[in-house]
């Protein structure tokens, strides 16, 4: 992960900040980068008692800076060449367990030819077993 330091949340764009949003927080931005490069735990901001969110209050503790995490995103395998780097990996299929296809061509994937998975249908339906979408990552 980045850092870059215009994504850093202050008094100045509190309002950008909302109650429960995940991040790393510091009291100076030195501490802040290193936490962010490091990819250490994550915080969740919560309000005070007067409604205010800044300072960011982490669990009773008051910061100066937060850095928002921003959940990646992903998007549909575009055809069998992309997909080629996962196909050894397990995939959890809505309702009926874990499996490995082991077929794969431009249309999609499968392991009975009369049921293809078009890329699409993957990624709408299916997990990888570590919870990650059947898609790639933007």
């Amino acid at each position: 992960m980045k850092f870059d330091v215009k994504k850093v949340k202050t008094v100045a764009t509190k309002h950008e900040v909302k109650d429960g949003d995940r991040g790393w927080c510091s009291d100076d931005i030195r501490t802040l980068k290193s936490l962010v490069l490091l990819n250490a735990d994550l915080c969740f901001v919560r309000k005070n008692n007067d409604n205010n969110i800044f300072p960011f209050h982490v669990l009773g503790w008051k910061y100066l800076y937060f850095y928002p995490y921003k959940e990646p995103q992903y998007r549909p395998f575009a055809n069998a060449e992309e997909f080629k780097p996962y196909r050894s990996r397990w995939v959890k299929m809505k309702g009926s367990g874990v499996t490995r296809f082991n077929f794969y061509n431009n249309k999609g994937v499968h392991n009975d030819p009369l049921e293809v998975f078009n890329y699409q249908k993957l990624f709408d339906t299916c997990l990888f077993e570590d919870g990650s979408p059947c898609g790639v990552k933007l």
